[in-house]
């Protein structure tokens, strides 16, 4: 790996060149070898694969022209960031096939063809993880505590276990553990697949009816089963 100031005759650059890879690593531009690795093509991976190409074809085949008129419309009133964090405008077509694609993955059984009307988001506060108290799970819960618009549902992740509190979880090791579509307490979710004694990363997000994410709370911590309330390894948000 090699720490690059002006990568690729430029002041940034995120992606692949030939044979190498340019990205960020803890707030330094670097270069290292582009991933040669194969696919494995899992039945997770074929099932996104076939969600592609679904609302792909729905775009092109399904939407009339004043519906895709309409998501060219609601895009300019869109702002996303850039691997480089800088804002720009999706089309119409990035904007659907994003929500779409989002909602299918949370269980959402159709397509919204029609651009949506976007209602005032009642945005989470906290994200609350016990780690300790029962010995065999944790609890999870993203919350407000007076919410009058509910999501679709809360994603959660979780990447571990890990050996030591210091090791971060990096990006790509987060695993989508559940789409909570029960609003019921919060959102409450129980992992019941830890082990005493490992650390834990968590992340959550709720996603809304027309397919739009909300931004990552994270969490960290160590299972225990040290009883006493309010417990000690009680997580709210972004440790």
């Amino acid at each position: 790996m090699a720490i690059v100031k002006h990568p690729a005759m430029s002041m940034e650059a995120s992606g692949n060149v030939g044979g190498l890879c340019y990205s960020t690593w803890r707030g330094l531009q670097i270069v290292r070898g582009a991933w040669t690795g194969i696919v494995p093509n899992t039945p997770a991976q074929q099932q996104y694969q076939y969600y592609l190409g679904y609302v792909a074809q729905s775009w092109s085949d399904y939407c009339t022209p004043e519906q895709r008129q309409g998501w060219e419309e609601l895009a300019r009133l869109i702002t996303w960031r850039s691997r480089l964090h800088t804002s720009y405008h999706p089309s119409g077509y990035q904007l659907f096939m994003k929500w779409n694609l989002q909602l299918l993955a949370c269980g959402y059984g159709n397509v919204n063809l029609t651009a949506p009307i976007r209602t005032m988001m009642q945005g989470f506060e906290f994200f609350h993880v016990i780690y300790q108290i029962w010995p065999t799970q944790n609890r999870l819960q993203l919350r407000r505590e007076t919410i009058e618009v509910n999501p679709y549902c809360v994603q959660y992740f979780r990447a571990g276990p890990f050996s030591t509190g210091g090791r971060r979880a990096l990006e790509g090791e987060y695993r989508l553990k559940i789409n909570q579509t029960d609003p019921t307490s919060h959102f409450a979710w129980y992992d019941l697949d830890v082990i005493l004694g490992e650390w834990y990363w968590y992340k959550a997000r709720e996603v809304w009816e027309w397919g739009e994410a909300g931004a990552f709370w994270y969490c960290h911590g160590q299972k225990t089963d040290i009883a006493g309330w309010p417990p000690t390894t009680y997580c709210r948000d972004h440790s």
